[in-house]
């Protein structure tokens, strides 16, 4: 039966294709294009430009982690302060807005998943990552947003492993919907919204486990088939208040969850977070494997169509979860 679902934490409503369960798989995507060899890779060993570098751990050549400032992104720094450039009586509004774009380089080993790379090189990025984002926040900025394009059809440019930070002058209307679906539920029930839908998924059939302090849960009303929402088991609005070594776990644990469910699939993930002086709000990532592309109905109406009920969704993650903690403590 086709339904829809509200999500909780955006209030976005989802259409839920249930009819489609059936289907062999949601969609073929076409094979990426190649990518440049590990010679022409300017996050590789060799290959550093120290002006760039914003932070980094080890020496020389021999380091397990590095932030660099992209240099494809030209952005104000904060203190230009926002310009508006509309003119008089115009429709056609237009301003510029401050920003910044860094990018981590999780480690010296260039093509190399997450879930397979050292765990000291992951956990170093992390750190780099709490680093920047802490200086980042320093410098005026409203908000940073911490994501990661992993695989071609996902949007990376570059097979290296690396995530990225990039800095905004205001808060961005996604995570802005969100802080109010928040303060509405602490209002009417002064609770958190988040650990009160971890209570409620909890063992039940879209929990796909938990591991290392987060709660892993194919989402009531997820905008893409397969999504994945990470919620820390600990309430707090900053990412920055968490170990680095276990968000580094929970990022390599979900990305060998993804290769064993969906093997080769590209992905992205991407961090909702709020400083630390937030009243309302619970830190969480979300994971979409790029297994969709959106199609005219969802142009035409703005809603999205979810093809895969997430309750399905849940068995295939299940399934790949238990091979992976075959003999491999939790």
């Amino acid at each position: 039966m086709s339904e829809r679902r509200q999500d909780p934490l955006s209030g976005r409503w989802v259409a839920v294709a249930g009819e489609r369960r059936e289907r062999p798989q949601v969609l073929r995507l076409p094979p990426p294009p190649p990518h440049p060899p590990a010679d022409h890779c300017p996050f590789c060993p060799g290959h550093e430009e120290p002006e760039l570098e914003t932070w980094r751990e080890g020496e020389g050549t021999s380091w397990r982690a590095r932030v660099v400032r992209n240099r494809f992104a030209r952005l104000d720094p904060p203190e230009a302060g926002c310009r508006d450039l509309t003119v008089p009586g115009s429709l056609l509004r237009r301003a510029t807005v401050p920003g910044a774009a860094e990018v981590v380089v999780e480690g010296p080993g260039h093509g190399v998943r997450l879930g397979e790379m050292p765990g000291e090189h992951l956990e170093a990025a992390v750190r780099g990552q709490f680093a920047r984002l802490d200086a980042l926040r320093k410098a005026g900025f409203g908000h940073v947003a911490v994501f990661r394009n992993q695989g071609a059809m996902a949007g990376a440019s570059q097979p290296h492993p690396h995530s990225q930070l990039v800095a905004s002058w205001d808060v961005p209307p996604a995570l802005e919907q969100e802080r109010r679906q928040f303060l509405d539920h602490r209002e009417r029930t002064d609770r958190c919204l988040l650990c009160d839908l971890a209570a409620e998924e909890a063992s039940g059939e879209r929990e796909v486990g938990r591991r290392g302090g987060f709660v892993f849960l194919a989402p009531w009303a997820g905008a893409h088939p397969m999504e994945l929402l990470l919620v820390p088991e600990t309430c707090s609005p900053d990412l920055l208040r968490t170990e680095p070594s276990s968000w580094a776990a929970a990022q390599a644990w979900v990305d060998r969850l993804l290769q064993s469910a969906l093997p080769g699939t590209a992905s992205n993930l991407w961090v909702h977070h709020a400083p630390e002086e937030a009243a309302t709000f619970h830190w969480h990532a979300h994971v979409v494997p790029r297994q969709d592309v959106t199609g005219g109905w969802e142009l035409a109406t703005g809603w999205q169509l979810e093809p895969l009920p997430p309750e399905q969704a849940a068995v295939f993650y299940r399934e790949a979860w238990a091979c992976l903690t075959a003999g491999s403590p939790a």
